[in-house]
């Protein structure tokens, strides 16, 4: 087990082959439970968030380069881009990894749909994962720990799906994702 942060997490993400066509080609359980740790993440700080998808996105942007496109002060993004531990990981150390283009692997696109939404949906991320942290707890507890009412728990919890394509994301405020 090593702690990791956020690039890193992305970085393998990004190396990621597996190719979500059933059970058997998804991502292996540490990738999967990476995947949540940066939809968290993502939810918990959505301006860091999107300082580190355009840092790992476009890596020759220079500095002053970010700070336009994100509109922020300097100090704010070099607070942004620091990196933080945001878990553990069981997988191989990423510090042995070489460098990976972002972007190309279906994980890769998947675990930033699943930010996009988490950052969007930060109510309803926070619900879904108490309830599968706690397997056994009631709805009422749930809605007492996420400081939600129970019907909101009651709506959370229905089940839906993300679209396969990223169209849904430009529907809404793109500033509020990227």
């Amino acid at each position: 087990m090593c702690l990791i942060n956020q690039y890193d997490a992305l970085q393998i993400c990004a190396e990621d082959s597996a190719s979500w066509y059933d059970m058997r080609n998804f991502p292996g359980l540490d990738v999967c439970r990476l995947i949540l740790l940066l939809a968290d993440f993502a939810a918990e700080n959505p301006l860091r968030w999107k300082a580190t998808r355009l840092r790992m996105e476009a890596p020759e942007l220079g500095m002053e380069e970010l700070r336009i496109a994100l509109a922020t002060s300097r100090a704010t993004l070099y607070r942004h881009l620091r990196p933080i531990i945001i878990g553990e990981y069981a997988g191989e150390s990423p510090l042995h990894r070489s460098p990976h283009e972002t972007g190309c692997t279906l994980t890769w696109r998947r675990t930033v749909r699943l930010c996009a939404w988490s950052v969007l949906n930060a109510e309803r991320w926070r619900v879904i994962r108490c309830s599968n942290s706690l397997p056994g707890a009631r709805q009422e507890e749930v809605a007492g720990i996420c400081r939600v009412t129970q019907q909101r728990v009651s709506e959370y919890l229905r089940p839906f799906r993300l679209p396969d394509d990223d169209n849904w994301i430009y529907k809404r405020n793109t500033e509020e994702i990227f």
